[in-house]
This record gives structure tokens, C-alpha cells and sequence, in this order.
């Protein structure tokens, strides 16, 4: 009895696995769609197969008003979640206007697409809908649409409702009457060198620079109240940045080149040429995150914590000098990606207690005094058991030729 259930369930998984799972209903010239609504008689955009990525959308698309399937006519009325991502070989696509929804990932990594035009029926635009699409370069939205706008050719999207510019390329100009700076907006633009934030900015959300990797400078104006979790992540050319002297939470004393929290003491972006001014408490979590540029960090004894992922990625970074004796709080993962041939330098009398703490010996096994010269050990070079055969066969032979010959002793014999 057992043996026919197990074939039975075999056979069940082969049959299964012979399954084609399609993530649309159906396709009209080229393009794949899923039934929203039977009811409505509506459609969304998707991909092709069973994953997102393998479309092969590519060229310019045109997306009908409605579409015809087993006789009955469907509007095409949203754009699904991540139904063109990863296309790279895709310039632009044209919407309708019926459509009302562009799902999160939609063009995630379009990486060809260059145009961006919202027509006016668009009511909501999801998160990350356009992230990593370096090389968008135009952004327009239609006069006549009541939830987004573009207003005096900005090149750019802004929600109306709140003023907050959801997506930006590398030629907009932020307008001044926008408060927010959205999640992700500028998220992967690797085109954006300058950025002008107006001062009427209120709010700099997560990931709104992320991964924008020529970004050079930045200057965060007397508005700003709030900058989100790695707002400047990944900027890894990113070599100068200024607070207004106005700026009620924020600063960046003595010219540091860094962005610190006022009321808590902890910097929370740092850049390659960051120096972090004594008295600041904490480096914040991800606040180096992605800067490859970084070298070298020096690190004040008023540090007392290093946040999550403080230094991820920082793969450059060859120096760090620590001058609190009591090793700095940090986790598992505030220095992943940096390098473990990687020097730490901290006071002459905490080298063995820095050795001792397990995550800082874990990350970095080359812990020494400040102003000890450090010497890197060679490897004992490792020698195969074979290798070992030929030199002590090779040692025998030697000693058998330098070692001379025993003369024999003649006795010679007197006749008597």
C-alpha cells in the first residue's frame, strides 16, 4: 500500500511540474494582460510566463484603450506590478487614457527607457514604479491630470494632494513649491551629477537619492526637518555636502562634509571625504552605506555606536582609526563588504581588549596600536605530501654526493 502511494504522489509531481504556470489571461499583439474585473470589464498590463524580468518587452510600446478577448472588450486600465521590469530594451511606452494605475516595479530597471509621459485618467502611481531607470531624461504629465503634475516643464512628477515630487531624472529642476522629495524618487538615477534642493523642502524621504553613484555635492537648505533612512545611499562619488547655518535640525560643523542630527549627536550621512567632529556620539545606521570611495575613517573617542550596515559596502576602505578605549558598539553587520585585510587602529592600552570583542575581531583580525606600523604576516607556504617526497628524496641524494668516501686502512706487513 505504500508503494502505490508513493508512486502515486510522484506521478502527481511530475504532472505538476509539466504545468506551464502563466502569469497572464491572455495576449494581443504583444502585449499580455490579466482580467481585473469580469464584472468591469477591465484589464491590466503584465509580463510574460511565470516571472516578472522575461517580457522582452523592447522599442516603443503602444498600449491600446481597450482589447478584445472570447468576444467580450476589456479597457485597459492599469499598468500591473512589475509587468515591463528589467526590460532594458525598452525606449518608451505609450499609455492610454484610461489607464488609472501604475503598480509598484512596473518599469523597475527599464534601463533603455528614456520618456515618460502620464496621461491625465492616472490616479495612482506605485512605489519603486520607475526606480533604476538611469537613463530617463524627459518626464511630462498631462495638463488635464488632477492627482500628478509636471508644472513648467520641471521633468519631473509631483503629486498634487502633497506637494511631493515622486519621480525625478538627471534634468530636473525641483520646483519651489515642493515640500516632499518621495521614497526612492531619485532612486538609481546614475546620471544625476548636481542636484538644486529649493529652501521650501521639508522632507528628504528614503532611498529619494539612492544609488544616484555621480552625485558629487549636496546642500541641504534652512527647511529641511526630516531626511530619511539612506536618502544618499550609494553616492559614492558624493565629496562635498553642506548644511544651511539655518538649519534648525540638522548641521554640518567645521566643515566636515557630513550631515549630523543636532538633537542626538549622530551623523547620518557621511560621504568620501566625511570628518567626523568630536563630541558626535553615534554614526547612524547605513549613514556610510555604498560610499566606495572611502579610504580611510578616523573616529573620534565620543563615538560610542556604529548603526546597522553603517559601513556596508565601503569595499575601498583600508584604514580605520578608533580612539574611544572601550570598544565601539557595533553588530553583525556594520561593516559588511569592507574589506578584512583592513587595518583598525585604536589606543595602545585597548588593543587587546578591541581583540577580545568578538564582532570587532570577527570583521577585522588586524587590530593594532595608533601609530604602530603595521606588517603584514606572509603565509606559511603549505607543502603537498608529494612535494614532501621530492625533497626529501631530492635532501637524500645530496648527502649521498657530499658526503667523501672512506679510504680503507693498508696495513702493511714486515717479513721477518
Amino acid at each position: 500500500m505504500k508503494t502505490i502511494y508513493t508512486k502515486a504522489i510522484a506521478l502527481v509531481i511530475t504532472l505538476l511540474g509539466c504545468l506551464t504556470v502563466s502569469a497572464h489571461d491572455f495576449e494581443v499583439n504583444g502585449v499580455y494582460y490579466n482580467i481585473v474585473s469580469n464584472s468591469d470589464r477591465t484589464a491590466a498590463v503584465t509580463f510574460q510566463g511565470s516571472e516578472s524580468g522575461h517580457s522582452g518587452y523592447e522599442g516603443v510600446v503602444t498600449i491600446p484603450e481597450t482589447v478584445e478577448f472570447h468576444g467580450t472588450k476589456y479597457t485597459v486600465t492599469t499598468i500591473g506590478l512589475n509587468a515591463f521590469s528589467v526590460c532594458r530594451g525598452l525606449k518608451s511606452v505609450i499609455m492610454p487614457n484610461t489607464i488609472t494605475n501604475i503598480s509598484s516595479n512596473a518599469f523597475l530597471k527599464c534601463s533603455g527607457l528614456t520618456t515618460v509621459t502620464i496621461p491625465y485618467s492616472v490616479v495612482t502611481i506605485g512605489s519603486d514604479a520607475f526606480a533604476d531607470c538611469f537613463n530617463i531624461d524627459s518626464i511630462a504629465v498631462d495638463v488635464r491630470n488632477r492627482y500628478y503634475e509636471s508644472r513648467g516643464g520641471c521633468n519631473a512628477i509631483i503629486r498634487k494632494s502633497d506637494n511631493t515630487l515622486v519621480l525625478g531624472c538627471k534634468r530636473t529642476v525641483i520646483p519651489a513649491h515642493v515640500k516632499t522629495i518621495g521614497y526612492g524618487a531619485f532612486h538609481g538615477a546614475l546620471n544625476v551629477r548636481t542636484i538644486t534642493i529649493p529652501n521650501n523642502v521639508e522632507v528628504i524621504d528614503n532611498f529619494a537619492f539612492d544609488g544616484c553613484s555621480i552625485l558629487e555635492s549636496i546642500y541641504i537648505p534652512a527647511s529641511i526637518k526630516k531626511i530619511g533612512l539612506k536618502a544618499f545611499g550609494r553616492c559614492s562619488r558624493l565629496g562635498t555636502i553642506t548644511v544651511d547655518a539655518a538649519n534648525a535640525v540638522y548641521d554640518s560643523r567645521n566643515n566636515c562634509n557630513a550631515i549630523i542630527e543636532k538633537a542626538t549627536g549622530t551623523l547620518i550621512v557621511g560621504c568620501k571625504n566625511t570628518i567626523i567632529p568630536d563630541g558626535i556620539t553615534a554614526i547612524g545606521e547605513r549613514a556610510f552605506e555604498g560610499h566606495s570611495h572611502l579610504s580611510a575613517i578616523d573616529i573620534p573617542a565620543s563615538v560610542q555606536a556604529i548603526g546597522h550596515d553603517g559601513f556596508y559596502d565601503c569595499f575601498d576602505l583600508k584604514e580605520i582609526t578608533l580612539h574611544n578605549a572601550t570598544p565601539v558598539k557595533i553588530d553583525n553587520f556594520t561593516f559588511s563588504g569592507v574589506p578584512t585585510s583592513a587595518v583598525v587602529h585604536v589606543p595602545a592600552g585597548a588593543v587587546e581588549t578591541y581583540k577580545a570583542n568578538r564582532k570587532w575581531n570577527t570583521f577585522f583580525p588586524n587590530i593594532i596600536a595608533i601609530g604602530e606600523k603595521f606588517v603584514e604576516k606572509k603565509p606559511e607556504p603549505v607543502v603537498t605530501e608529494e612535494e614532501e617526497e621530492v625533497v626529501d628524496a631530492t635532501t637524500s641524494a645530496s648527502a649521498k654526493k657530499s658526503t667523501p668516501a672512506k679510504k680503507k686502512t693498508v696495513r702493511k706487513t714486515t717479513k721477518k
